[in-house]
């Protein structure tokens, strides 16, 4: 599978984490994203880049749970917190 799927602003987090054993539930992220942004007008998460795009999904979401993160194949968000460019909450 590809990494890069989606609109950033509609891309479900785990596909942003490299996490390549995705399934249809990325395409349910996208669509409540989309859901939120008709019934607000607005866009849910409008990161400017992959990082902040997480940033503010966790600020709403919370962080991943342990056995999440276990299932993330990547050390990319292992790398990105520990250099403070994801604030872990």
């Amino acid at each position: 599978m590809t990494g890069y799927v989606a609109t950033r602003w509609y891309r479900a987090p785990e596909i942003m984490l490299n996490w390549m054993h995705y399934n249809q539930t990325v395409d349910i992220w996208s669509v409540g994203c989309i859901m939120a942004e008709l019934l607000t007008g607005r866009t849910l998460f409008p990161g400017t880049d992959h990082i902040h795009q997480l940033n503010l999904i966790m600020e709403i979401l919370g962080t991943p749970n342990d056995e999440f993160m276990a299932k993330i194949s990547s050390e990319s968000i292992a790398k990105h917190s520990a250099y403070g460019c994801i604030t872990l909450h």
